[in-house]
């Protein structure tokens, strides 16, 4: 992937039952990192800092030409060393390819992690990359 929200991919093989993947190793989730910083409560300067990369990795993503479909704090790790104060945008394994002349799909079942999934998915309605 070309963008820097996304680990690096070193390997990966398949057999008939799993696919192995061999990544860089990232740092904590944010799901866990507010609560293993001392002050417990992030500043807007932090809080805005995650948001805007957030977005870029969407972003990236969406313009790769898919969609993530199980966006939450589990799966946004920060880096580690030099890349401590980078987000990074990790499982894959729901992500679904949009096509130009198609940019939303539709399913008849919910997937996800239902705190943080989209009104339409609990809807079950078109989702797109909006």
């Amino acid at each position: 992937s070309g963008s820097r929200h996304c680990p690096k991919l070193f390997n990966f093989s398949k057999d008939d039952m799993y696919v192995y993947i061999s990544m860089e190793i990232l740092g904590v989730p944010l799901k866990t990192y507010r609560y293993k910083s001392k002050r417990k409560k992030l500043s807007t300067a932090c809080v805005s800092l995650i948001a805007i990369q957030c977005i870029e990795a969407l972003r990236d993503l969406h313009e790769a030409g898919y969609l993530h479909l199980d966006l939450s704090p589990a799966n946004l790790l920060l880096g580690l060393d030099s890349d401590a104060n980078r987000i990074f945008l990790i499982d894959f394994g729901l992500s679904k390819a949009i096509t130009d002349d198609c940019c939303y799909f539709t399913t008849d079942h919910f997937f996800g992690t239902e705190c943080y999934a989209s009104i339409s998915m609990h809807n079950l309605q078109d989702k797109t990359n909006r």
